[in-house]
């Protein structure tokens, strides 16, 4: 689906624009002139809604003139140029109502700080504290405005430290910064817009020796790997799964693909008081003398996700060329050779960011191993509705409250197998479909004996002359397979009753991944073709599908 981007700066943006558009091949990318910020500005938010994104990245000196004099004279009172912080932030407040998405950028000070850098923390006249304002009251203003996303730019000067800022590029072209960290902010800005998009990174499978731990643990044993204690390589690893684990209760899953003896390795996990990850941490694991490609593949299929949302870290050059030259829609990062640059490293993997973070996401792992416990007492089951009928299933149906709006946001934006069009809404986007009388949304919570799906599913339906439509039919995959579809589909068909339609359609939409929907409704047409558009069609009293 192609997005339309816009920059507007007071610098000279350029570069950005043509880094972001390599990453994002399929948007197009618009660069207003520069050094027109709120003229440029004042265009956008007097034109109508457009479902597009618009990132604002400035320097404090293009939002305000008043701060480019507190140089000048050091006495100058800092009030002034937060006046002028104050007037952007009114324009993107007005932004925000007629754009699909605002990404903002911290502003920076082009010169850095002037010959009074000791003191620019004062809170009257500080060049560095006006900054910190600056960043603090856009927060605060845009705190309530679901789609505006700030992002801080003192993260990328930080990582590229003297290589961030030109003096030589500004005065040639207006360009204060360098290629790296223009190349740097890009990517940060395509992995949230990924995220906003639903297309975050969901797993991360991890290697063991002298990944988790240091040493080989077949050769020292569990009680020898180096992990905490008095050691500097012990403590970074330490820190490193620590910084492991508050993924995992950002909702990110987490496996393990390891060239290893089970038991000997398991032993670690088991028996070492210093392991910060647990079993229990972990969706699943494969750790055996197989290729690791094949062992990354099985894991994929077991969780049900595709292999463009894994991230596989090793500390193994070669296994990692492996993955790549194997399974290219991984992403495999470069990885550093000193454990005490690890927690680093993983820290700067942006793509695993979300915008929301649900009760769902703090109890995937605890789904995961109820959805293992399902598949156990499945193999042992003759057939699917023999199995289906001792699961003891329940499905509520609901409507979408303030409890569970994030989480249908959510599901709806990073839905994309079970999924009859793929649409994305952002949470503006869904209130306002939300408003309009004619259109209703189910929510559809699970539970059997192994334990709770939670909300895993979605139908909206439209009212339309005397048809329904539906809208969006989404389920969460590890929620597919149990017949809670057909469950889904009777509610849009009852609803239709309710409203004394004669008809109900649905339009597919196909995409590289929605597959299972059509086989849902076009499941026996053998008219339909899953590389197209086609329209699903059913007379509501008789049942009769009518066309496809």
């Amino acid at each position: 689906m192609t997005n339309q981007i816009t920059l507007i700066s007071d610098f000279n943006i350029t570069l950005l624009g043509q880094y972001l558009k390599r990453n994002r091949s399929n948007d197009e990318v618009f660069v207003e002139p520069f050094g027109q910020l709120f003229q440029s500005l004042l265009k956008h938010c007097h034109s109508e809604y457009i479902p597009s994104t618009v990132i604002i990245w400035s320097t404090i000196e293009g939002i305000s003139p008043n701060a480019e004099k507190m140089l000048l004279d050091p006495r100058r009172s800092i009030q002034p140029a937060l006046e002028d912080v104050h007037m952007l932030n009114e324009m993107i407040v007005q932004l925000s109502r007629v754009r699909k998405n605002v990404i903002v950028v911290s502003p920076f000070f082009r010169r850095r700080w002037g010959s009074n850098r000791l003191f620019n923390l004062r809170i009257d006249t500080g060049i560095g504290y006006l900054l910190k304002k600056s960043a603090l009251l856009q927060a605060e203003a845009f705190s309530t405005l679901e789609n505006v996303h700030l992002l801080d730019c003192d993260m990328w000067f930080n990582e590229c430290n003297a290589r961030a800022f030109s003096a030589r590029r500004w005065y040639s072209s207006k360009v204060p910064l360098t290629a790296t960290s223009m190349e740097r902010a890009a990517s940060d800005i395509d992995a949230l817009m990924s995220s906003l998009e639903g297309r975050s990174k969901k797993l991360l499978i991890l290697d063991l020796d002298n990944t988790l731990w240091g040493g080989v643990v077949g050769d020292v044993g569990w009680q020898h790997v180096l992990l905490g204690g008095n050691n500097m390589l012990g403590e970074a690893f330490l820190d490193f799964q620590e910084a492991i684990l508050a993924l995992k209760n950002q909702g990110i899953q987490l496996a393990i693909v390891s060239k290893n003896t089970e038991d000997v390795a398991l032993d670690v996990f088991r028996m070492n008081p210093m392991m910060q990850l647990k079993l229990e941490d972990f969706a699943t694991w494969r750790i055996n003398w197989e290729d690791k490609a094949k062992n990354i593949v099985e894991i994929v299929k077991e969780i049900n996700i595709g292999l463009d949302s894994v991230v596989f870290i090793d500390d193994d050059v070669y296994e990692r060329q492996r993955i790549k030259d194997a399974l290219n829609h991984i992403f495999v990062p470069d990885w550093p050779e000193d454990p005490c640059d690890y927690t680093r490293a993983l820290n700067a993997i942006s793509s695993f960011a979300t915008p929301y973070l649900t009760e769902e996401d703090t109890r995937r792992s605890q789904m995961y191993h109820d959805q293992a416990k399902r598949l156990e007492d499945f193999r042992s089951m003759k057939s699917l509705d023999d199995w289906l009928a001792t699961l003891d299933l329940n499905v509520t149906v609901s409507y979408v409250v303030s409890s569970n709006f994030e989480r249908v946001v959510q599901l709806l934006n990073k839905t994309n197998q079970m999924n009859l069009t793929t649409r994305k809404l952002t949470a503006l986007e869904l209130q306002e479909w939300l408003s309009d009388e004619r259109n209703h949304l189910f929510c559809f919570e699970v539970e059997d004996k192994f334990g709770a799906y939670g909300l895993v599913g979605l139908v909206g339906c439209s009212t339309e002359s005397n048809h329904t439509r539906i809208t969006d039919f989404v389920l969460s995959c590890r929620a597919m397979g149990k017949k809670i579809e057909e469950k889904m589909l009777e509610q849009a068909m009852a609803f239709a009753k309710e409203k004394r339609h004669s008809r109900i359609t649905a339009e597919y939409r196909p995409t590289s991944r929605n597959r299972p929907c059509f086989d849902f409704f076009f499941a026996g047409c053998s008219s339909a073709n899953p590389d197209i558009t086609c329209t699903w069609e059913r007379e509501v009293l008789s049942g009769l599908v009518v066309s496809n």
